[in-house]
C-alpha cells in the first residue's frame, strides 16, 4: 500500500571532494552576521560546499554574534584558500542593512552600533578587518525570510513546492520600502517586495510610515521550483504577516521581546521561565508536563492569515518565574507548576496557529510539498504534529533551519538566482537535488588529534586502535556496560544538534543513567529528555512513524518527536520523555559510517538497536565542541570522582581514558611552566573564612582552584624548579611558619607529594600550568 505521506530521502547527500581546488578558483561566501549566531558558508562557484561554520564553535561563547573575521580566517586557512579567492559575499543581518553599514561605518547610529560586535571580538575580528569586510568581493545583501525561504527551498528534494517561514523577528519594513523607493541606490538587495505578496496587514506601506520604528517581518510564505535545466531556483513570495515594532532598536536583542510574531511570543515564555530567551528548546521540554489548567488560545488565538491575537500581557508579568540558576535537581511539577502550565499553553496554542496557518498556505498556494524553516521549524513537537496529522505529501526540514541556515540560504540566492548570475565567472554544475550533508566543519587530521591529547598526557592514558572493528567493539562493550562515551569523530554538525559526530552517547535502557548525565555531565534539570539515535531500518519496530517512509529515514536529523510503540518505551526509559514520545535521529548505514557501525554493535549485544545521543558540551554556556582541544577540556570537565572508569573519549581512532591518581601522580623531577604570565588572584570571603579561590586564567576568565596551597604552588611554578622541588620547599616554609608561632602548637604537619602532585595536575587540566617536557635540576 503506498504511503499517504512519503517524507524525502536522504540517501545522496552533496559532498565535497569532486571540484577543482586550486589557487584560481573562486568562492562565494554566505553570512549571517552582527545578530546572534554569526556564520559563514563557503562555496565555489560552481555550487560546491566546502565549509560551513557558526562563530560560537570556534570562540565558545554560545550564539555568538558580531564580526565575522576571525570565523573566516579559520575557515579560509583550514581549507588552504586565500582571501583573494573570495569573489562574492551575501550577507543577512536582519537587525539593520549591511551594505550601507560596512559602506560608511562611521555614520552608523548609535544603536546599530550598540549591537553590531560581539562581547567575544578581539581587535583581530574588527568590524574593520578585511575579513570581514572582503574590499575585493562583489556584494550582495539578501532580506531575511528570503534568506530562509532559499536555504530550504535550494536543497529540497522534489523540485516544487510550499516554503513556510516562521521565526521571532525578519527583515524591516522601512529598509526594504527604502531600498526600492531610491531609484539612486545601486546596491544590490534582493527582498520580497517586488513579488506579488498578499501582505497582513494589506495596508502594511501606510502603517509603516505612520509608525515610530517600523514593522518587521513575522511569518511569511512562498512558492518554489527547481529547474534542472537552467540550474536555477525560482522563489516567489505569496504572503507575508507583518509586526508592529514596539520597542525602541536600542534595547536588547532590537526590542525583539516587545514583537508580536509567535515566534517572538515563544521566546519570550523562555525569557519568562528561565531568564533567556534563547532556549527555547527548554520550554518544548518542560511543555509535557503540564495539564490543561490554561484554556487553549490563552496566549495565542485567531489565525495568522487573518487576525492573530498574541496576549502576553496577562500572564508574562514580573521577575522569571524560574531562574536559570536555581538547583538542578527541582521537580517540575512540585516546584515550578507555573512554569510548567505557561509551557505546556504556549506549546499547544504554537501547535494549532502553526498547523492552520500551513493548512491556509497548502490550500492557497495548491502545493502539496512543504520546506520548513526558521526558527521555529527547530520544535520538533510541532513538526511531529504536522507528519501525524498528514498534512502534506512530502516534509523537508533542514538541520539549520534557524538563523545558521540564513548563510547558506543568502549564498544559494545568488547561486541558483533566475534573474542573473551576478558577475559569477562560472556557472553552477547542477542543482542541489539532495540535502547538503550537515558535517560541515572544520577538518582535523590525526596529527592535530595526537597533538592535543599530549598536551594533557599526565591527566590522560590514550591508546590508537587503527583497526575499526576493534575500536568499534571496545567503544560498545563500554556502553553495553554502563559507560558514558564521549564521540568526536570527523568534521562538526552545522545547527543546534549533535548528529554523530559530536555526541555523547549511552545507554537508552537506563533511567538512572539518564539522571546521571543530565546532574553530573551536563549540570542542567533532571527533568530535560534525551534523544536516541536509531538504525533506520529497525525504527519502525520501536517508534510510531506514521509510515512516512519505507527506509525508515524519517528523521536523520531530530526533527520530529514520536510516540513509542506499547510496550517499548519501558525497555529504553532514558530516551522516552514524560508524554511518552522521542525526538528522534534515525541514521542508515549508508550516510552514518562509523557511527551506525557502533550502533550496530550495541545492538549485537543487547538486542536494542540505538543508543542515547546528547550533544557534547559540558561546560555551562558552551556550544557543542569543534576542536579536538574543545573535545579534551570538555571531557575532563567532569571530575574523575564524579565518574571514575565510567567515563571514556574516542577522538578518532584514539580510545581515551582519565588516568586515576596513583596513575597520574606527578614524576618528581618533572618541571612544570606556567601557561599565564604573572599570576592574578582573588578570595571570595564569607566573615573571616576564605571560601573561595581563584586565578585569572587564559583569555581573562577566572577559574576556582582548590584552596590557598594550590594558589601558594601555582605561584613557585616558573618554569625552572621540578616538582620535587616545590614540594620541599612548601614543607620548609609548613616548619618555618610552625617556628615562628604560627601554628596551632599540635603536631606538624606534613604536606605530602600527593597532595601537591594533585593540584598540580588540576593546574595542567585548566590551562594554567604545562609538563610537556622533564629536565635534571
Amino acid at each position: 500500500m503506498k504511503n499517504l505521506i512519503n517524507l524525502v530521502p536522504f540517501l545522496a547527500l552533496v559532498t565535497v571532494g569532486s571540484f577543482s581546488h586550486s589557487p584560481a578558483t573562486k568562492y562565494i561566501l554566505g553570512l549571517n552576521k552582527y545578530s546572534h549566531d554569526t556564520t559563514v558558508s563557503l562555496f565555489t562557484q560552481s555550487g560546491h560546499p566546502v565549509s560551513i561554520l557558526s562563530k560560537e564553535r570556534i570562540s565558545r561563547k554560545k550564539h555568538d554574534g558580531g564580526s565575522v573575521a576571525s570565523l573566516t580566517r579559520k575557515i579560509l586557512a583550514n581549507n588552504d584558500i586565500q582571501l583573494s579567492q573570495i569573489s562574492h559575499v551575501v550577507s543577512n543581518n536582519h537587525h539593520f542593512r549591511t551594505t550601507p553599514y560596512e559602506r560608511s561605518p562611521s555614520n552608523l547610529a548609535w544603536s546599530e552600533c550598540l549591537h553590531s560586535a560581539s562581547a567575544s571580538d578581539s581587535d583581530s575580528d574588527s568590524v574593520t578587518s578585511p575579513y570581514n569586510l572582503f574590499p575585493s568581493a562583489t556584494h550582495i545583501e539578501v532580506s531575511h525570510h528570503r534568506a530562509h525561504a532559499f536555504s530550504v527551498a535550494s536543497q529540497s528534494p522534489f523540485s516544487s513546492g510550499l516554503v513556510v517561514v516562521m521565526d521571532g523577528m525578519g527583515e524591516l519594513y522601512s529598509a526594504m520600502s527604502s531600498n526600492s523607493d531610491d531609484t539612486s541606490n545601486t546596491d544590490i538587495y534582493l527582498n520580497d517586495l517586488n513579488d506579488n505578496v498578499m501582505n497582513n496587514p494589506p495596508n502594511i506601506k501606510e502603517l509603516s510610515e505612520k509608525s515610530v520604528y517600523s514593522y518587521r517581518e513575522a511569518e511569511s510564505a512562498y512558492t518554489f521550483v527547481k529547474d534542472d535545466e537552467s540550474k536555477t531556483v525560482t522563489v516567489s513570495c505569496f504572503f507575508k504577516r507583518w509586526a508592529k515594532v514596539n520597542s525602541p532598536p536600542e534595547l536588547h536583542n532590537f526590542g525583539f521581546h516587545d514583537l508580536n510574531s509567535v515566534g517572538a511570543l515563544y521566546s519570550r515564555v523562555s525569557s519568562h521561565i528561565f531568564g533567556d530567551w534563547n532556549v527555547c528548546g527548554k520550554v518544548m521540554g518542560l511543555a509535557p508536563y503540564g495539564g490543561e489548567s490554561l484554556e487553549p488560545g490563552t496566549l495565542l488565538a485567531g489565525s495568522i492569515q487573518t487576525s492573530l491575537i498574541i496576549d502576553s500581557e496577562s500572564l508574562l508579568k514580573g521577575i522569571p518565574i524560574h531562574d536559570a540558576s536555581a538547583p538542578a535537581s527541582a521537580p517540575p511539577l512540585d516546584q515550578l507548576r507555573p512554569a510548567v502550565d505557561l509551557a505546556s499553553a504556549v506549546q499547544n496554542d504554537l501547535e494549532n496557529v502553526a498547523c492552520d496557518f500551513l493548512r491556509f498556505c497548502k490550500a492557497t498556494s495548491g502545493e502539496t510539498n512543504l520546506c520548513f524553516a526558521g526558527g521555529v521549524a527547530l520544535n520538533s513537537c510541532l513538526n511531529g504534529k504536522i507528519l501525524k496529522d498528514k498534512m502534506f505529501e512530502k516534509v523537508f526540514i533542514p538541520p539549520y533551519p534557524g538563523d545558521d541556515g540564513v548563510a547558506v540560504g543568502a549564498a544559494a540566492s545568488v547561486l541558483f538566482s533566475n534573474n542573473e548570475n551576478y558577475g559569477l565567472s562560472s556557472k553552477v554544475e547542477s542543482l542541489w537535488n539532495s540535502p547538503l550533508h550537515p558535517y560541515q566543519g572544520l577538518s582535523y587530521n590525526d596529527a592535530s588529534i595526537s597533538s592535543a591529547l599530549e598536551r594533557f598526557s599526565s591527566v590522560l592514558n590514550f591508546d590508537r586502535i587503527g583497526d575499526e572493528s576493534a575500536l568499534l567493539s571496545k567503544v560498545a562493550d563500554q556502553i553495553a556496560a554502563g559507560s558514558v562515551v564521549f564521540w568526536f569523530q570527523g568534521r562538526s554538525e552545522i545547527g543546534p544538534r549533535a548528529l554523530g559526530h559530536r555526541s555523547i552517547l549511552a545507554d537508552p535502557r537506563s533511567a538512572k543513567l539518564r539522571d546521571f548525565i543530565n546532574g553530573k555531565i551536563k549540570k542542567r534539570e533532571l527533568w530535560r529528555p534525551f534523544a536516541p539515535s536509531v538504525k533506520a531500518e529497525k525504527v519502525g519496530e520501536w517508534f510510531d512513524t506514521h509510515n512516512v517512509h519505507d527506509d525508515g529515514n524519517v528523521s536523520p536529523y531530530m526533527q520530529y518527536t514520536f510516540n513509542a510503540k506499547e510496550g517499548k518505551g519501558a525497555e529504553i526509559p532514558a530516551v522516552i520523555h514524560v508524554d511518552g514520545t522521542s525526538r528522534i535521529q534515525t541514521v542508515t548505514q549508508a550516510d552514518g559510517g562509523i557511527y551506525w557501525n557502533l550502533i550496530d554493535e550495541f545492538e549485537k549485544r543487547t538486542g536494542v538497536p540505538m543508543v542515547l545521543n546528547t550533544s557534547f558540551n559540558t561546560k555551562k554556556g558552551e556550544p557543542i565542541v569543534e576542536s579536538p582541544l574543545d573535545a579534551i577540556r570538555s571531557f575532563l570537565e567532569v571530575e574523575n570522582d564524579e565518574v571514575g572508569r565510567n567515563k571514556v573519549l574516542v577522538l578518532g581512532d584514539f580510545y581515551v581514558t582519565r588516568k586515576s591518581t596513583h596513575e597520574s601522580l606527578l614524576d618528581k623531577e618533572a618541571v612544570l611552566a606556567p601557561l599565564v604570565g604573572g599570576v592574578i588572584s582573588r578570595t571570595v570571603e564569607s566573615g573571616e573564612e576564605i571560601v573561595r579561590v581563584e586565578v585569572q586564567g587564559l583569555a581573562g576568565v577566572w577559574v576556582q582552584l582548590f584552596d590557598r596551597l594550590q594558589l601558594d604552588i601555582l605561584n613557585k611554578i616558573d618554569g625552572s624548579v621540578n616538582c620535587g622541588d616545590i614540594w620541599e620547599i612548601l614543607n620548609l616554609e609548613e616548619v618555618f611558619d610552625e617556628d615562628e608561632g604560627e601554628g596551632d602548637g599540635g603536631e606538624e604537619e606534613i604536606i605530602t607529594f600527593k597532595e601537591v602532585s594533585d593540584r598540580m595536575l588540576n593546574l595542567i587540566e585548566l590551562e594554567l600550568i604545562e609538563n610537556d617536557y622533564k629536565r635534571e635540576k
